[in-house]
């Protein structure tokens, strides 16, 4: 599907009226965000044919504008390279991502790991339409899975520097995440984790208490590492400066 100069122009600012939960974020927005103004003409259509794709498919699970441009920010601000993702769904943030390390021409820089294995055919099927393959690898796979962390590490040839989870949002396996990942991490990386709030608690199908407590009896455990929860609990704040009630965590090693 060809997109007229007219959509370019407008790009995300088309969002407005449109219902479902996913389009939250634009209803009452004049401009359009740095994640999608600095896309090509020819990314933003696959982006738009992306999102015209998974309405059709009820494929609408994936994380917002405030948590992509708080990625983008660390991303694109800091010439960031080795970064894995864990837990994709349906490619939103994994094609963003994608544009971000080519226009900063990092090849071979990005690995993203789900463990459905429909998804992650349907991913890569956008990865390669977004001509991404030389960018963007994709790994079926439960991402507490020693055997990642080692691929990962084979592939870049160095430490990943940025991991961002967005996997289960189940307690225990965000635990073993934490344990695999961060000591395979390059000192000074960073892990970024998408639901730490009380409000996204209910996620964790299990009933432990989600994100937010594996992210605090990890901290304390470790309690020599800079963190940062930022929405912990978003019911405190009458007018939040980070949108997102799902919070955002963040770890520097």
């Amino acid at each position: 599907m060809e997109i007229s100069t007219e959509d370019d122009k407008l790009r995300s600012l088309n969002f407005k009226g449109n219902s479902g939960g996913r389009y939250w974020w634009f209803q009452d927005k004049s401009y359009i965000p740095p994640i999608y103004s600095f896309l090509s003409p020819r990314e933003w259509n696959v982006l738009r044919e992306w999102y015209i794709a998974t309405d059709e498919k009820n494929l609408a699970a994936e994380t917002n504008v405030p948590m992509m441009s708080m990625l983008q920010g660390i991303i694109m601000g800091n010439n960031v390279s080795n970064v894995v993702q864990l837990g994709h769904f349906s490619g939103y943030s994994t094609l963003l991502i994608g544009f971000m390390l080519r226009a900063m021409h990092r090849t071979n820089s990005f690995v993203t790991i789900d463990i459905d294995e429909s998804l992650c055919r349907f991913t890569q099927l956008w990865v390669d339409k977004a001509g991404l393959a030389d960018y963007v690898r994709v790994e079926k796979g439960d991402s507490s899975e020693s055997r990642l962390a080692d691929l990962v590490l084979e592939h870049f040839g160095s430490k990943p520097r940025l991991i961002f989870v967005d996997s289960s949002h189940q307690y225990e396996h965000t635990l073993k995440e934490l344990n695999l990942w961060f000591p395979h991490m390059q000192e000074g990386g960073l892990i970024v984790l998408h639901d730490t709030s009380t409000d996204a608690v209910s996620q964790d199908t299990t009933g432990k208490g989600g994100v937010k407590r594996a992210l605090e009896e990890w901290m304390a455990d470790k309690g020599n590492y800079n963190c940062i929860n930022i929405n912990r609990n978003p019911g405190e704040y009458r007018d939040r400066v980070y949108l997102d009630g799902c919070g955002i965590g963040i770890i520097q090693k």
